[in-house]
């Protein structure tokens, strides 16, 4: 945000996704100054967003996460304990 006046400015801004607000702030500016703000925004779905910061919009495609390291060892885990029941059930 950018006050080019020569008079202190009182700026809002807000973040929507899809329409609905997630994040809004107001700002007081002295004369010709800037500032700079970053907002985050967490998707608990997959697909795609249009995310709007005051008149600049953005389409964005929400992929699936890849596991954590604990998740994968898991299923590391789960895997060799079925091959090692299998193999006992094999031999018997």
């Amino acid at each position: 945000m950018r006050n080019n006046g020569g008079v202190e400015g009182t700026y809002s801004t807000k973040v929507q996704v899809d329409g609905d607000t997630e994040k809004s702030e107001t700002v007081s500016l002295a004369p010709d100054t800037a500032v700079t703000r970053s907002y985050q925004v967490t998707f608990n779905e997959t697909g795609t967003r249009t995310v709007e910061v005051g008149d600049k919009d953005r389409s964005v495609t929400v992929n699936p996460t890849a596991p954590d390291e604990n998740t994968a060892l898991l299923i590391v885990v789960a895997l060799l304990v079925a091959i090692g029941l299998a193999y006992v059930y094999m031999r018997d």
